[in-house]
């Protein structure tokens, strides 16, 4: 019989079962169930205890057209499947949200063997979130559930009340549930833009599909489909393009495709409402470090059909790749020119750790800074400089430990992926770039190799779960890509990001959050190297390193006022 326990969290004595369980292991003799409910913002580890005095009930809180999600998570006396079912939510004035609106996911874990600082332990953490409304737990283990609901875009506000029921024999578990619905709704776009690549040529070869054939495109379209909705936005669409990439596990999100296969799919993707952004292939060859040479017929052909169909503001080049040379800016420079000349209102975005020369400063206009060098206290008016002249910025987590700053690895605090997002608000970037949401391979220094992403969380030797937020569906039986609670964290607070703005909201009465006047940006003090990059606290013209107006351009006309 289920009860409440002197600690506080729900027991319950599942009986033997009698049908197979779930997974196709045998049946299991009775045992105790202890069931309790963690905060959304806490990761927790297989082995972790159970806490003296856990919460028993779910309580969640979300705006409309969002989707919401927490914890429950279980272990038993002896091993046992334990199944989850939701009712109904009622809500006021007799409205209801039905049990189909609430999901359930089986939190996989995963052994993190090498520390990537001091501050987190190795050990067996949850990452990927299979579908399943069952889990298989045991004596002196946590299994654990994500739960997600999805609140329709018109959805009264309110309080809503329901259950979740976890059985595991002849004794269920009951766990409350208290949603509140705000009374406004995220909107359908994002207020806030990002990058997160979908390698798709490794996705495809860890889902078993080959490139360019209908399975492909039905597979990776829901790669991208996942990302979308998710809110965490892809860099570009799976685009079927001639020549495709070798056999191997190839880094990038594959080839570009050529103008006319271009332009034949690219739009039914870009004019859905909810892409905020995404790259322009550049048709280039060579490198950086060399020369670049771009086919201007080409790359006219596919912008000029962009911008008849005024799908241009929503895209970006992205050619460069933190130079490190004097050479490398170079290279860069009579590149962004050329892009220029033929597209004038399309943002270069470069990732940047270093000090840029002042040729590079003039040229580009869309600049991407390494989280833990971003402009802080010493170098305050940076950011709003290069937005007044029109440039965008947006900041990127780079390969390996970022502490103390926020994270997304799978070790890292589930509050700090939360953070990422607000981080980005507070310092006033517009964008977030995340270099491969599906590296499946593992890089050996010369190429990436197959690996077993479930039990193998390293695609390269820094940190664990780097260079990738989904998972292959194939292995666990899944048509498309399986998520990880590192993305679902992310999204959780990128929706515009829809907390910080409606924080800002709050702050500045009915005022739109994106255009609104900002609050002062409280910034704590870290180690950077903007201050030898953008010298701007005085005059900002005639001297090396200084931010000037671009010389042919100007404030950009054709990036939407959210992004200046």
């Amino acid at each position: 019989m289920a009860g409440i326990s002197r600690r506080g969290f729900l027991v319950a004595t599942a009986a033997a079962a009698t049908a197979p369980v779930w997974g196709g292991a045998a049946a299991f003799a009775a045992s105790t169930a202890t069931v309790w409910v963690p905060s959304a913002a806490d990761k927790i580890r297989r082995d972790r205890a159970v806490p003296a005095h856990p919460a028993a009930q779910l309580v969640l809180s979300s705006a409309r057209n969002e989707r919401q999600f927490g914890q429950v998570v279980v272990r038993t006396s002896a091993a046992a499947t334990v199944t989850a079912a939701a009712t109904d939510l009622s809500g006021p004035g007799g409205a209801r949200m039905p049990a189909t609106a609430v999901s359930f996911f089986q939190q996989r874990y995963v052994n993190v063997p090498t520390k990537q600082n001091d501050k987190y332990p190795t050990g067996w953490y949850p990452d990927a979130l299979v579908p399943a409304t069952s889990v298989l737990t045991g004596p002196d283990v946590n299994a654990a559930f994500l739960v997600t609901v999805r609140i329709p875009a018109d959805q009264p506000g309110g309080a809503y009340t329901g259950s979740i029921t976890l059985s595991g024999g002849d004794a269920p578990v009951t766990v409350p549930v208290a949603l509140t619905v705000w009374g406004f709704a995220s909107p359908v776009t994002p207020t806030s833009t990002a990058a997160f690549w979908p390698w798709y040529q490794q996705a495809a070869l860890a889902e078993g599909v080959r490139w360019g054939t209908p399975e492909f495109k039905t597979r990776m379209d829901a790669y991208y489909a996942y990302q979308i909705d998710h809110r965490v936005m892809p860099n570009h669409p799976p685009l079927i393009g001639d020549p495709g990439p070798g056999p191997g596990y190839h880094p990038g999100p594959g080839p570009d495709a050529e103008p006319d296969a271009y332009i034949a799919q690219i739009a039914d993707y870009v004019k859905d409402p909810r892409v905020t952004s995404f790259q322009l292939p550049t048709y280039a060859s060579g490198d950086q470090n060399s020369t670049i040479t771009i086919d201007t017929g080409k790359l006219a052909k596919v912008t000029g059909y962009l911008r008849q169909q005024g799908l241009l503001p929503k895209a970006f080049f992205y050619l460069g790749d933190e130079p490190g040379s004097d050479q490398a800016e170079d290279v860069l420079v009579g590149a962004y020119k050329t892009l220029h000349q033929v597209a004038p209102e399309v943002p270069t975005i470069m990732t940047l750790t270093h000090r840029p020369r002042q040729s590079l400063i003039d040229e580009n206009n869309a600049w991407v800074f390494e989280q833990h060098t971003v402009p802080m206290l010493d170098e305050p008016r940076a950011v709003d400089t290069l937005k007044a002249r029109g440039d965008l910025l947006w900041t990127y987590i780079c390969i390996g430990d970022t502490w103390p700053y926020p994270g997304v690895m799978i070790d890292d605090s589930l509050v700090g992926s939360q953070l990422v997002p607000w981080f980005q608000h507070s310092q006033g970037y517009t964008g977030l770039l995340y270099w491969s949401t599906t590296a499946f391979g593992t890089w050996d220094g010369t190429n990436y190799t197959p690996r077993d992403v479930y039990a193998i969380p390293y695609a390269d030797d820094s940190s664990a779960g780097d260079g990738f937020m989904l998972y292959p569906g194939k292995p666990v039986g899944v048509a498309g890509p399986v998520g990880s609670l590192r993305m679902h964290a992310v999204r959780g607070r990128h929706a515009g990001p829809r907390a910080p703005c409606a924080v800002r909201a709050t702050q500045h009465g009915d005022r739109h959050p994106a255009r609104g006047s900002r609050p002062d940006r409280r910034r704590r003090p870290a180690q950077t190297v903007f201050r030898r990059a953008l010298p701007v606290a005085g005059p900002l013209s005639g001297r090396p390193g200084a931010v000037r107006e671009h010389p042919h351009r100007g404030r950009n006309p054709g990036r939407p006022a959210a992004q200046r």
